[in-house]
């Protein structure tokens, strides 16, 4: 367009003196707010030269900024800190996932993968174990369903209640629900309680026709956990004696395996063509439970601090064992395949995730209070900093290929960070 020669104009704004403007002209909780935040400064220059007018915008993420976050995407606003990790969700409609998240005033929230909140509600409790997916009119559409100490919750993605949800539990509940059957259209859940029982129920909240409340089971306090062979399915539970114990669906224990190592009670399930093992591993040895309850204990090469275990195929898995900052990895077989030495780093645990494409292994370092992110051949592909480390989630919100972490603040914010 045409302007007077010599116009010249320079606007400069720093987004972290100016967070009053920013939320004068966004909505509350809005991405941008977020996104704004992250840089140091803001110039806009605007000039013309009497034939035309230009107009530039720099984004400055240098200097000294605390705002500024390196890969942050969005920052959404909550009403106070939240008191659970993100869960990770799927909404059925899009396919896409969402996160779902609890603050410490008992309020639940669905945001999107974009940092939208979509819902909002109070339960007042706060939510144990994790929050799982259902179908429960077995029509396609997806609820969300967790409980608390004292209530066991069914919602939708509006925040409604399901059914006769929400159910108060008889005993407070130890801890999260394990849920028994084809995903997502689970026919049955285990809560552990307080009063050394495990309760079963239906999916409709019904109280599990031909369980009893299991009692006797000692104090539960690691998650139960569901496996299944064939279209048999069972739960099992690791109680304060160090006992593991296998129920079936209608409540009958098949077996129980006793003086498990006392310093790592974190089993995982590995699937072995139709059927399924635990493996854990402490000290110098590993210790391998079969689905009928023989137990295989096996000597280390060194002691391992840290152990989690992956399926790769149905039949085919691979182990990791960490060291104080080294890291091992061999097939279920036993064949070894990998190995690393982390430098300057004090590993306080790992696990594998399970991306929808890719497999990674993420390592906890206590030293450094960050999480390092390797891929599979123990290659090291990032390293992040979360500011909760206990609350953060890493996952491929973003889809295959594109790690983002999920991050709550003491200041009541919940940020997403591109990791990869």
């Amino acid at each position: 367009a045409n302007s007077t020669a010599g116009a010249n104009n320079l606007i400069y704004c720093s987004p972290a003196r100016s967070s009053w403007i920013l939320r004068g002209i966004a909505k509350p909780r809005s991405p941008f707010i977020g996104f704004m935040e992250a840089f140091n400064s803001i110039v806009i220059h605007a000039g013309s030269n009497g034939s035309f007018y230009k107009t530039t915008i720099e984004f400055n993420t240098q200097g000294e900024n605390k705002n500024a976050v390196a890969g942050l995407l969005w920052k959404v606003h909550l009403k106070a800190p939240a008191q659970i990790a993100p869960q990770i969700v799927l909404n059925n409609e899009s396919g896409e996932k969402e996160i779902f998240i609890e603050d410490t005033l008992g309020n639940v929230y669905l945001i999107s993968k974009s940092g939208d909140v979509l819902m909002t509600k109070n339960i007042g409790e706060k939510i144990q174990g994790n929050v799982r997916q259902l179908d429960y009119y077995h029509n396609g559409q997806l609820q969300y369903i967790f409980n608390t100490a004292s209530h066991i919750f069914v919602i939708d993605r509006t925040g409604e209640d399901v059914g006769g949800y929400p159910l108060r539990l008889s005993h407070p509940a130890n801890g999260g629900m394990a849920l028994v059957g084809p995903a997502p259209q689970y026919q049955y859940y285990f809560i552990p309680c307080a009063n050394n029982a495990i309760y079963g129920y239906e999916y409709n909240g019904k109280p599990l026709a031909g369980w009893s409340p299991r009692i006797a089971t000692g104090a539960v306090l690691q998650p139960l956990l569901s496996c299944s062979v064939g279209k048999e399915f069972y739960i099992t539970a690791n109680n304060e004696q160090h006992k593991l114990l296998l129920f079936d669906k209608k409540g009958a224990m098949k077996w129980s395996v006793q003086n498990l190592p006392a310093a790592n009670q974190n089993f995982s399930i590995i699937n072995q063509g139709g059927d399924f093992a635990f493996v854990n591993a402490s000290g110098n040895q590993l210790l391998e439970i079969n689905s009928d309850g023989n137990d295989n204990i096996k000597p280390l090469i060194d002691s391992a601090c840290s152990f989690s275990a992956i399926n790769i195929t149905d039949t085919s898995s691979v182990y990791a064992y960490a060291g104080s900052n080294q890291i091992r990895c061999y097939s279920g077989n036993g064949t070894f395949l990998h190995a690393i030495a982390l430098q300057g780093v004090s590993i306080s645990g790992i696990h594998f995730f399970d991306a929808d494409e890719t497999q990674y292994l993420l390592v906890n370092d206590s030293i450094n209070n960050q999480i390092q992110i390797l891929t599979l051949n123990l290659e090291q592909l990032a390293t992040w900093r979360p500011t909760a480390i206990n609350l953060c989630t890493i996952t491929d919100l973003l889809g295959p290929e594109n790690l983002v972490g999920i991050c709550p603040s003491p200041d009541a914010t919940l940020s997403c960070t591109k990791l990869k």
